[in-house]
């Protein structure tokens, strides 16, 4: 499954975890069109375009080895901050079970992978970075020196 942008994104991998490999392929972008194996801190990078698409797939190890469509793609989640702008979450995972012989039992194999997709377009993020136009913190209170009092009277006594 393929998910479909335009416009200009920040990519960033956010969670990879698994014993396989996994990468993800842009497509219809101007400059960044390719095959991108996903690892852990992964620098963002930007990608471009009218309308591109980002699609995953995952290494078998087991036979037939080779890149095959991820198994599960999902989008988890779509945000807008005013201090992220907008923020799109992608996560593919996808699992491979080899049963073997029967002395080495069976094998499972995995990958685990979530992207943030976030824009960067001004049109669309107009705040970005966000700035606080108002200031809400009011002066100090300065209290003014009171006079001393005189000493009070004293009481007179209370009749019984």
């Amino acid at each position: 499954m393929a998910e479909m942008f335009s416009g200009d994104w920040t990519v960033q991998v956010i969670e990879m975890s698994g014993n396989s490999r996994l990468r993800f392929i842009l497509q219809g972008s101007h400059a960044s069109d390719g095959a991108y194996e996903v690892t852990a801190g992964m620098a963002p990078f930007s990608v471009s375009g009218p309308s591109w698409i980002i699609s995953f797939e995952a290494f078998s190890p087991i036979p037939p080895k080779g890149w095959w469509p991820a198994q599960h793609v999902k989008r988890i989640g779509a945000a807008y901050t005013l201090q992220d702008g907008l923020d799109v979450s992608i996560r593919a995972n996808s699992h491979f079970l080899y049963q073997g012989s029967s002395a080495s039992g069976a094998k499972d194999f995995f990958s685990d992978c979530t992207l943030l997709c976030r824009n960067v377009e001004p049109q669309i993020n107009p705040w970005r970075p966000f700035v606080n136009p108002y200031d809400f913190i009011l002066p100090k209170r300065r209290r003014k020196p009171t006079p001393p009092r005189p000493p009070r009277p004293p009481r007179p006594p209370r009749p019984r």
